[in-house]
């Protein structure tokens, strides 16, 4: 399936995919298309998921750490317990789970949160407050 990127990496190649299965596969196939060229011994190129190498990168910038899932999702809890529109919900630690994977789409489409508010939707509004 990767033939024609096996003999173009090298130990000085960066590959990033987009979870750490494709990683993990990729590097699989790089240590089978070795041993298919006669090879006992070599040196492998990085191959991760994007978001290990960020959080790697982060860790270089400093002393900033980053928050786990767990903080980050304690966070949006108390962000909607204390919100106008969080005090009459019941579930708040499913609705922080949908909220968070939500602004993660918005992050990752660029979307714009002042765009969101004047939307005709009350959740809409709520989430973009």
């Amino acid at each position: 399936m990767y033939e024609f990127l096996l003999p173009q990496l090298t130990h000085d190649t960066l590959l990033l995919t987009v979870n750490n299965r494709l990683a993990r596969f990729v590097q699989s196939e790089y240590t089978a298309w070795q041993q298919q060229q006669g090879h006992q011994a070599w040196r492998s190129p990085q191959i991760l998921p994007l978001e290990t190498w960020l959080n790697a990168q982060w860790q270089l910038t400093g002393d900033r750490s980053l928050l786990s899932a767990q903080q980050s999702l304690f966070l949006w809890q108390s962000l909607i317990e204390n919100s106008d529109t969080g005090h009459g919900l019941l579930r708040i630690p499913e609705t922080a789970q949908q909220v968070a994977d939500a602004y993660q789409l918005v992050q990752q489409w660029q979307l714009d949160l002042a765009t969101l508010a004047t939307s005709e939707y009350e959740d809409v509004q709520a989430f973009a407050a």
